[in-house]
């Protein structure tokens, strides 16, 4: 029931264009390629190869950056912060990523946390 209240009233964080009214399965590939359940390409990550800073850029099939990927160094939840197209800067910050655990071997679950929620508290 809640799962379908979800879908009834999404919240939008990147763009309309990403809301689907039903669950997609998406696959990621070991060439950090994202793909739809027929192989379609969806999404894929692209870093600039001259840079010092661990910035990776997520892009559409048409290789269209829509958000901008910063890897916080120096934390102990693997964390990374998305940004609005290619800014990294704070005003642009859609929302944060961590793990939950410092210790994760095989599966990865995730705490992601909006800009407002500034405690990082769940709900």
């Amino acid at each position: 029931m809640a799962a379908n209240a979800a879908l009834e009233s999404p919240v939008m964080v990147i763009g309309q264009e990403f809301v689907t009214q039903h669950p997609v399965d998406l696959e990621m590939m070991n060439d950090c390629k994202v793909t739809d359940e027929d192989g379609n390409l969806i999404f894929q990550v692209k870093s600039k190869i001259a840079t010092v800073r661990d910035i990776r850029y997520l892009q559409d099939a048409y290789g269209n950056i829509f958000v901008s990927l910063k890897h916080k160094l120096m934390t102990a939840h693997g964390r990374w912060e998305v940004f609005r197209g290619e800014s990294i800067e704070q005003k642009d910050l859609l929302f944060s990523v961590k793990q939950s655990s410092v210790f994760q071997l095989v599966s990865s679950k995730l705490h992601v946390f909006l800009p407002s929620n500034t405690t990082e508290k769940r709900s």
